[in-house]
């Protein structure tokens, strides 16, 4: 006997107003409702949210705009839709995204206390190219880790430093530490700036542990970090893009302006 499947949830909670007349489209306007609500925690992780035609009646509006809204919160990682099951809320995806503070102090309160699970800790033949971190010999200290949030496992992380620059660190159980805290409490290294590249690669073998399949789309960051001028490690995440998003802030330093003499002034000189 199949399982039943829940209920859905009672959505909109509260009066929801869409504009048919409004600057902003029907479905862009519903979709901010269900992404407010999941922001806010209204809508849980999991929550399976009313049919489409039932989500059309009560806000008086047709099933086009609301299947489109729903498409647009799936693209967005807001939602998942399984055919013949229904649209579920996922979990919550991160998106602010320290570089320099270590996987589990940055992504603490988005993955609940995410668990790191030691794959490997040794040392390794140093690889063909690694940027502008060079290594005093030809291994390097291999650090591979496992993130998990709620069992779920969520990011492989790869991290490459000088033994020779980090006498010992083979011998340090990480299990529960972090690298970066390690670094400054035993070496005295503080992590200052980062340089980073990311891009899409295909999962494959070596992948296995994400529990995607085979040619699924990864989110790759490779970085190099630095202690003042000295490039101290060589780093590789990949991330499940569905569990994450990554937000960025550009600034751009103004620089001084230039006075320009005024004509009173050439007069006195």
């Amino acid at each position: 006997m199949a399982p039943r499947k829940a209920p859905p949830v009672s959505w909109p909670s509260r009066p929801a107003i869409v504009a048919r007349f409004g600057l902003d489209p029907l479905h862009a306007q519903i979709a901010k409702l269900i992404r407010d609500d999941i922001d806010a925690g209204i809508l849980e992780p999991g929550s399976r949210l009313p049919a489409e035609k039932q989500l059309a009646d009560q806000l008086g509006v047709s099933i086009a705009p609301v299947r489109q809204a729903l498409l647009t919160l799936a693209s967005e990682g807001y939602v998942n839709r399984r055919q013949g099951d229904g649209t579920f809320v996922r979990a919550k995806v991160v998106e602010w995204i320290s570089m320099l503070s270590g996987f589990s102090e940055a992504h603490a309160a988005e993955l609940a206390s995410p668990e790191l699970e030691i794959l490997s800790s040794r040392a390794e033949k140093a690889r063909g190219s690694m940027g502008e971190f060079e290594p005093s010999g030809p291994t390097v200290f291999a650090l591979r880790r496992l993130a998990r949030s709620h069992g779920t496992p969520v990011a492989l992380l790869n991290a490459y430093l000088d033994p020779l620059r980090f006498p010992g660190i083979g011998k340090i159980n990480f299990a529960g530490r972090s690298l970066y805290r390690t670094l400054a409490e035993s070496y005295g290294i503080e992590m200052t700036r980062a340089v980073h590249t990311l891009d899409l690669v295909h999962a494959g073998h070596d992948h296995a542990r994400l529990q995607l399949a085979s040619g699924s789309l990864l989110l790759r960051v490779i970085s190099t970090t630095y202690a003042g001028d000295e490039a101290v490690e060589y780093a590789e995440i990949l991330y499940r893009p569905d569990r994450f998003r990554f937000h960025f802030e550009s600034l751009r330093t103004v620089p001084e302006a230039i006075k320009v003499p005024l004509a009173s002034d050439a007069i006195k000189t």
